[in-house]
């Protein structure tokens, strides 16, 4: 064994893994909670209109480096439950094909903290407080040979739905047409122009897990099709207002 990896699914639980003081960190950009499974890299540079950055958030090398890795070093997998993480985790083990026993995994139940004014659930690893981040730890463990056939079939099964969004309802993985989020954005909107980042902000106060690059994909879509219409440029969606048409 050569060094220890923490595999993470998202920019900002990178930034409170390294905050911690964790070392090592690879982050898997990947969210295979939209869109279609297959075509990944074309889907994305539709949303994010980007071939770059679509690149970037397929990361085929990162795949293919972490399979490397597992033969010589010891990987942790960090995975709450949210479905972001959820599916990166099961995704992973499925690519990695072959079994080892060097692959530990920490998946952990809703974490609740609680302030001076409210209480706070915590369902992926980058909204865990800084020094908390180590309660996570009691949740760490190997992955063992029945766990890594069970994740690996459940992709298999999971890549075959051609739904476009798909949500964590407990156990179970709920799928939904790519519309999905239409009404909940629609609903936050009204004859007066409201800033989009409001709209997204609101939005994800009642779908948390929501992808927020495929949010703004969708504000754009409604806009196309005379649902909404804006003031500003659409090249920078911070400063765009909507309202209903």
């Amino acid at each position: 064994m050569n060094e220890l990896y923490n595999i993470v699914f998202s920019e900002s639980a990178t930034g409170i893994l390294k905050a911690s003081g964790q070392k090592n960190v690879i982050t898997i950009l990947e969210d295979y909670s939209v869109g279609p499974f297959k075509n990944r890299t074309k889907w994305w540079t539709a949303v994010v209109n980007d071939r770059q950055y679509a690149e970037r958030i397929t990361g085929r090398n990162t795949i293919q480096n972490i399979t490397k890795l597992v033969k010589n070093n010891v990987l942790v997998v960090w995975s709450g439950p949210c479905i972001r993480e959820y599916l990166g985790l099961v995704n992973l083990i499925h690519r990695i094909k072959n079994f080892s026993n060097t692959i530990c995994i920490i998946q952990f139940p809703p974490q609740e903290f609680k302030s001076k004014y409210s209480t706070y659930t915590a369902r992926c690893v980058g909204h865990m407080p800084i020094d908390k981040l180590s309660d996570l730890l009691s949740y760490k463990k190997r992955l063992t040979k029945k766990d890594f056939k069970k994740y690996s079939l459940e992709w298999s099964t999971i890549s075959k739905n051609k739904s476009g969004i798909r949500e964590l309802h407990g156990n179970k993985i709920c799928h939904y047409g790519e519309e999905y989020y239409d009404t909940i954005l629609l609903s936050f909107c009204s004859n007066n122009y409201i800033s989009s980042k409001k709209i997204i902000e609101q939005t994800l106060s009642k779908k948390r897990d929501a992808n927020i690059e495929f949010l703004i994909y969708r504000i754009k879509h409604l806009i196309n099709i005379q649902q909404l219409e804006y003031t500003g440029e659409l090249i920078n969606m911070t400063h765009v207002k909507i309202r209903k048409v």
